[in-house]
């Protein structure tokens, strides 16, 4: 069955988002820790933690899924830069941990014309050693990319090739599927046959049930452009029909479905949480 959410404001503290999300109509939901253009650390304290995962058990919202912020780039191949990103990560996967969220949803990174081989290796070095240090953390989701500059994760090979080197296993990593992301990248999801393709490939070269989380967007830009532009529901380039292909698939009939749509004076986080639903039959 599937469960939809949206990304949930944490303005005023971390535990107000489950009251927030439960108040908008979701079943599930995604936040971040922290403010997701800083490098400032999370601050959640034990009260705040506890008050959060009280509230998950009241409100019945699950799976919750964090957002890791935009800044730190694991695939760096500078060493100093690279440290900073890991230990900020690494901080992020703790606060996850200590609101009981289920995924850390992470974006892969650019490997700054190091090529995509060393990128890998620099992420996997990163997550094996956060996941080392903190092994009850969440499960990580590698999120694809909209294949613009020297980002890794733009398709499935790249995908798997991070997931393999990462070695932690199904336990510990999966996929977060975007919609706009893949479109951008070149693969036509507006077709159920070339969105089935996608997943079946996630699918062989990890494990069955790879992809955990649905990040439904719709497009602002044209297909195959490489530009993370999000739009409404059923109001891009993907549009309904593409849209509803996504929601029928048998990839996607049991996941969490989280939007991460833009917010404005014409439509809201309800309006299109009520768009995917209605496009989900």
């Amino acid at each position: 069955m599937q469960r939809f959410g949206v990304h949930v404001s944490i303005a005023g503290g971390v535990d107000k988002a489950p009251a927030r999300a439960k108040a908008l109509g979701c079943d599930a939901f995604q936040l971040f820790v922290s403010n997701p253009r800083s490098w400032k650390e999370p601050q959640i304290s034990e009260k705040t933690a506890e008050s959060f995962k009280a509230q998950l058990n009241e409100l019945s919202l699950n799976p919750v899924t964090v957002h890791a912020t935009y800044l730190p780039n694991l695939a760096n191949p500078e060493s100093i830069p690279h440290r900073k990103a890991t230990d900020h990560i690494k901080l992020q996967y703790i606060a996850a941990r200590d609101i009981g969220a289920d995924y850390l949803v992470l974006h892969p990174g650019s490997h700054k014309d190091s090529g995509i081989e060393n990128g890998i290796k620099q992420i996997s070095s990163a997550l094996l050693e956060i996941t080392t240090e903190i092994p009850d953390g969440p499960i990580w989701l590698l999120e694809n990319t909209a294949g613009g500059g020297n980002t890794i994760g733009r398709n499935a090979q790249e995908l798997t090739e991070l997931y393999n080197k990462c070695n932690l296993g199904k336990d510990k990593m999966g996929v977060c599927l975007d919609t706009c992301h893949a479109f951008a990248s070149g693969i036509d999801i507006r077709e159920q046959k070339a969105f089935s393709s996608f997943c079946s490939a996630i699918e062989k070269g990890m494990y069955k049930g790879a992809i955990k989380i649905i990040h439904l967007n719709d497009s602002l830009t044209d297909f195959d452009a490489g530009k993370d532009r999000h739009q409404h529901i059923g109001l891009g380039n993907i549009g309904e029909t593409g849209i509803h292909n996504v929601l029928t698939s048998k990839y996607t009939k049991n996941l969490a479905i989280i939007l991460e749509t833009p917010i404005s004076d014409g439509r809201g986080d309800e309006d299109n949480l009520a768009s995917a639903r209605k496009l989900s039959k």
